[in-house]
């Protein structure tokens, strides 16, 4: 099904046309300029928590805002001071349930925080050592996926094996862990979980190798998807770093492959593999000449209607199957807009603009997409 865009030859969906409506526009109450808000967001489709700086207090802080509303119900602040410029980089949210990881220097340990998204009560404190210090986080279905670092050149990181685990959300106590050098990126889907790592090579040290790995929800190993950019241009590839999805419902894997720099107009793609083979089958990019240097794909959400990616200034609208632009979603001075996209039902889209290094104020949009 596509949107009817009135007539317009190049469709593009924006707030002043009722097909995106803005339910709502707002910003942590204490962020101000460049305070990063917006740069790191998740929802359980009740709640909608993101990372941002208390430029009051110069920490970082976690704001927790209604989904539905957009009403701020609190933030939460760092709990020790060391913690105030890593604080809620980490950050997930399931089943009402807050959680953030992060190092902590005093001790040289990491800290993983659970907190009740209702009230902003503390619930746990896990402790951790130094050397598996989690890269990411993701929850889904009452769990937490972290991937924790292990072998490092810097012997200050060399302790241990790579590794990811499983953590039960409601307590923080870990199920299970896999020793893996996919900790570089994570994703949780119903059946599955979808990895990336990045790692130098022997060969030549200053060339990175990224890959992703299909795994059973117990972590056991499916099957490798490397990178498909060609040799001569893996340098400027970041296959996996920004998002990774899987549509179990179409049976298909998507990994996000931005790119450093655009030379000669280049621009990110959507690599898509076959969820059951694991095999390749295409590399997907809306090929919009009005967007010739947009750093597409920031994000990656898919629901019935539309697949929604981000493009760091615009969210490109996809059709789930056959993968044709529908629309843009694009605000004249929005930068940073699609950094990151929720789909909180079959037509609400939450997404982040987040205007790091720039003299103005990060948000959190809830936009309604009308599809006839």
């Amino acid at each position: 099904m596509l949107p009817i865009f009135s007539g317009v030859l190049k469709p593009q969906i924006i707030p002043t046309d009722p097909l995106a409506n803005v339910i709502y526009k707002v910003s942590g109450s204490t962020c101000g300029l460049r305070a990063e808000f917006g740069r790191y967001m998740d929802t359980d489709g009740t709640y909608v928590v993101v990372y941002g700086e208390n430029t009051n207090t110069d920490e970082k802080n976690i704001y927790v805002f209604d989904a539905l509303t957009g009403v701020e119900l609190y933030s939460i602040a760092p709990i020790n001071v060391a913690t105030k410029n890593v604080f809620g980089q980490l950050l997930a949210i399931s089943d009402g349930i807050i959680v953030s990881s992060m190092f902590y220097s005093p001790t040289d340990t990491y800290v993983t925080y659970g907190w009740d998204a209702e009230t902003g009560n503390l619930l746990y404190t896990k402790i951790g050592a130094k050397a598996q210090t989690p890269n990411y986080i993701d929850a889904k279905n009452g769990k937490f996926l972290m991937g924790h670092r292990g072998r490092f050149t810097n012997p200050n990181f060399n302790s241990g094996n790579p590794y990811i685990a499983m953590y039960d959300i409601s307590t923080g106590n870990q199920l299970w862990k896999q020793d893996t050098d996919f900790i570089y990126r994570g994703i949780i889907s119903d059946s599955y979980l979808v990895l990336s790592m990045a790692v130098n090579t022997v060969e030549s040290p200053s060339v990175i190798a990224r890959s992703s790995a299909l795994t059973n929800l117990d972590g056991t190993f499916i099957e490798i998807m490397n990178d498909p950019t060609p040799a001569g241009l893996k340098d400027n590839s970041a296959f996996g770093a920004s998002d990774l999805f899987i549509d179990e419902d179409n049976n298909n894997i998507y990994v996000a492959d931005t790119r450093f720099v655009l030379p000669n107009g280049d621009k990110g793609y959507l690599r898509r593999f076959d969820l059951t083979t694991r095999d390749f089958i295409d590399s997907i990019n809306p090929l919009n000449e009005d967007y010739p240097t947009t750093a597409f794909p920031a994000s990656i959400d898919i629901n019935s209607n539309a697949l929604a990616s981000g493009g760091d200034d615009v969210i490109f609208l996809l059709d789930p199957i056959t993968h044709v632009e529908l629309g843009v979603i694009d605000t004249v001075n929005l930068f940073g807009l699609g950094k990151v996209v929720k789909w909180l039902d079959s037509t609400h889209l939450l997404a982040t603009a987040n205007y790091s290094g720039l003299s103005t104020q990060g948000e959190l949009i809830l936009y309604e997409v009308i599809f006839p």
